[in-house]
């Protein structure tokens, strides 16, 4: 049974994701699509933020089965996007990072979302830009201290 306070969070996550969705997601959900589906662009920016990552790396951050990784990184890598390099030292070891292709797009998709994203919250005064900022940062604070993993008693598809 959850505490009043995680039911409470529950609920205005559950109102958020519906009002980000409703006001801001929907007005660029399709851009880029025909160049990266939604799990490629994942695991792509993932790659990227982290320079250099394994493919049991993504599975763990991500909660994919290790099977879907492998067929969206030989997706991402048949487009030209990600590299994979083994180490000398241990030949099992495989790491993946972009390519320039692939960090070119990327800086391509991110500069269109923020370019949409402009025009949505630039319909706010700065009094409320403030408070979103405030507020972001303190969501992104506590996001960033998370586990990744499944809660217990979770069932992975």
């Amino acid at each position: 049974m959850a505490s009043a306070k995680s039911a409470e969070l529950c609920r205005l996550v559950t109102q958020s994701y519906g009002l980000y969705t409703e006001k801001v997601a929907r007005r660029f959900k399709s851009a880029h699509a025909e160049a990266l589906s939604g799990a490629q662009y994942m695991l792509l920016n993932l790659i990227s933020d982290a320079g250099r990552i394994t493919a049991g790396g993504l599975a763990a951050r991500t909660l994919m089965q290790k099977q879907q990784v492998t067929t969206v990184l030989n997706q991402l890598e048949d487009k030209g996007l990600i590299e994979r390099t083994r180490q000398n030292e241990n030949r099992r070891t495989v790491w993946l990072s972009t390519t320039e292709n692939g960090s070119a797009l990327l800086d391509e998709i991110h500069a269109d979302f923020n370019a949409q994203l402009s025009a949505v919250f630039e319909q706010l005064d700065d009094a409320a830009l403030d408070k979103y900022i405030d507020a972001m940062h303190t969501i992104n604070d506590i996001l960033a201290h998370m586990s990744a993993a499944a809660p217990s008693g979770a069932r992975s598809k």
